[in-house]
């Protein structure tokens, strides 16, 4: 019974891992973070419309999404890779930084993609999520490394703070 309950769990847990996310998400700019968390999808009488997570913890995107339409993951308006992510971390330790506060801190990269209208890097976070995808024709893909700060959890990553240039950031927290 109990390697039933544990193969359960761990197929779960995977799922969820993997599986599609609900999101908020906050901006920096010159320092200084917004005041509240925005949500990445509305639900508007039982219908969600708007941007989604996939992926794992150390590498995911960001999509369009529509609970009618559904969504292509292969159309993502960003992809966050994080470098050496090991959330295997003992209990001492994650306890200690919770304690603490002390955030993990990793090196990374974002992928995004920008038009004609949409160049900068700042334009694109200021705009985020209202951004171009990978699908559209006339989109430059950018790949541009990052630092990522993680906050202390208890069981799974729940916020990331993604350090982009210039005292710009995005965070996003995982709902």
């Amino acid at each position: 019974m109990k390697r039933v309950l544990f193969i359960i769990t761990i197929l779960f847990i995977t799922t969820t891992a993997l599986g599609q996310t609900y999101f908020r998400y906050g901006k920096c700019f010159n320092g200084y973070w917004d005041d509240r968390w925005e949500d990445g999808i509305d639900i508007y009488c039982g219908a969600g419309i708007g941007y989604v997570m996939k992926g794992n913890y150390g590498e995911f995107i960001i999509y369009r999404y529509s609970t009618f339409s559904g969504g292509r993951p292969a159309d993502y308006i960003a992809k966050i890779k994080i470098i050496g992510l090991n959330t295997n971390v003992n209990k001492k330790e994650k306890k200690r930084k919770r304690k603490n506060n002390e955030w993990y801190e990793y090196s990374g990269t974002i992928e995004y993609y920008s038009n004609e209208f949409s160049t900068p890097t700042e334009r694109w976070l200021r705009e985020f999520p209202h951004v171009p995808d990978a699908n559209r024709s006339d989109a430059t893909r950018h790949v541009i490394s990052v630092r990522i700060k993680i906050a202390p959890y208890k069981k799974n990553p729940e916020v990331y703070n993604i350090f982009l240039e210039n005292g710009m950031a995005l965070g996003i927290r995982i709902l």
